[in-house]
């Protein structure tokens, strides 16, 4: 797989949406990094959630932990088998990767058994759940996304060249729902809508900031703004600023400019009319920015 990134990634469940994370504090772990359990955790951006992928000659991956340089997988002198928690360890298992960057990769155990795959315990969504090996049964739960750690001036660089232009009306749906952005709530709180006649309420400008984009409504001119409990209104003072993680024909993360830890999404994934817009340390929406003409 030739897509998969050089240097440190973050590897996040498809389903869960959540961050593959080393657990440095479990007592099973020793000072040489073995046995150390690994588990889903929110996004915090730590070398402990940071991997590196290596291809072998044999045409196998081996995946390291930044934090504890071992390698995903078993305990020493063990083996994948159905059920069993991952750890990191000395050994270095190599895996088969299949898959590409948007939709996400399966990542399975060479030996002893093929069928054999990570996995995210019954798509849990919760912070803390267990990752383990199970057999593959084609579930978004066994599908990971393999991310590299990007900065912001690469983020900020790569929508300007994009083809998403500044200052000119937008639309921001949801990839998977449709939902849009939505303005016209009277108290100025941000909710996805889908399309309910030309109110001018669905339109976005997407400006320049000081370290990223701001997002403003079209009708009212207030601009897009976090609140202390992580959902988006409409604001009169500066909004925050974004960045965005993706491209025209996938759709994008949005992030926080000030911590890409964080991103835009639906409450709970909702496709219904009237879904808050929160933010989560996570990676579960994409938004596609499209001009109003185009659907």
């Amino acid at each position: 797989m030739s897509d998969i990134p050089f240097g440190p990634c973050y590897i996040i469940n498809v389903q869960g949406g959540l961050a593959m994370d080393l657990d440095l504090s479990d007592p099973k772990g020793d000072h040489y990094g073995n046995g150390y359990k690994v588990w889903s955790r929110r996004l915090h951006g730590r070398e402990n959630q940071q991997w590196l992928f290596n291809h072998k000659k044999t045409g196998g991956w081996t995946v390291k932990n930044v934090a504890s340089h071992t390698y995903l997988g078993f305990a020493t002198k063990q083996q994948p088998e159905h059920t069993k928690q991952l750890v990191c360890s000395v050994e270095r298992p190599e895996y088969n990767i299949t898959g590409n960057k948007w939709d996400g990769y399966v990542i399975r155990a060479r030996s002893p058994d093929p069928k054999i795959v990570i996995d995210l315990a019954n798509g849990d969504v919760k912070d803390g759940t267990t990752i383990l090996f199970w057999f593959e049964n084609g579930g978004q739960n066994q599908k990971w996304l393999v991310m590299p750690l990007l900065y912001r001036e690469q983020l900020f660089d790569n929508f300007v060249h994009s083809e998403q232009a500044m200052g000119i009306i937008m639309r921001i749906l949801n990839v998977k729902t449709g939902l849009m952005f939505d303005g016209g709530d009277p108290n100025d709180w941000l909710y996805g809508w889908t399309w309910r006649g030309h109110t001018q309420r669905h339109d976005w400008l997407i400006k320049r900031g000081k370290t990223g984009f701001l997002i403003q409504e079209h009708q009212t001119k207030k601009y897009l703004k976090i609140t202390e409990d992580n959902w988006l209104k409409l604001s009169v003072d500066d909004g925050t600023e974004f960045l965005f993680d993706g491209d025209e024909d996938h759709g994008f993360f949005i992030l926080l400019a000030d911590d890409l830890n964080r991103a835009v999404e639906l409450q709970g994934g909702s496709a219904k009319d009237g879904t808050w817009v929160q933010v989560a340390c996570a990676r579960r929406n994409r938004w596609d920015i499209r001009y109003p003409y185009d659907g």
